[in-house]
């Protein structure tokens, strides 16, 4: 997991791309983050909140985030070994889970076309 600190003057606003699954984690000050825009209903909105010495905060969806600190402030950001990794592992439980309905749906049939071949 790729790990990094950054310093922020009192005031100053820092943009950054970042993954879902991304950390932030304050080390020192008080930070304003907005995340990245997302849709609720037919509205965009941008969660906010607010992190003091020693808080961490999980990025939910990946964008742009905005770090105003209000106060000198330093952070790392911990940034997910594979950005899409939540995407590949949600995609291999969703394979495994067909690829299962699909062999005890085989094996329903199997039966059945045996039941239904033996002599009467």
């Amino acid at each position: 997991m790729e790990t990094r600190a950054i310093d922020i003057e009192e005031g100053s606003t820092r943009l950054e791309r970042l993954a879902a699954g991304s950390t932030i984690v304050l080390e020192h000050g008080v930070l304003r983050i907005e995340a990245a825009p997302q849709w609720l209903a037919e509205t965009v909105v941008r969660p906010r909140t607010v992190l003091r010495s020693g808080a961490a905060w999980q990025v939910d969806s990946a964008g742009w985030v905005a770090f105003t600190a209000t106060e000198l402030a330093r952070y790392r950001v911990r940034r997910p070994s594979h950005p899409g990794a939540d995407a590949s592992r949600w995609a291999m439980n969703r394979l495994a889970d067909s690829l299962g309905r699909i062999a005890r749906a085989l094996r329903r049939r199997a039966r059945h076309s045996t039941r239904t071949s033996a002599p009467s």
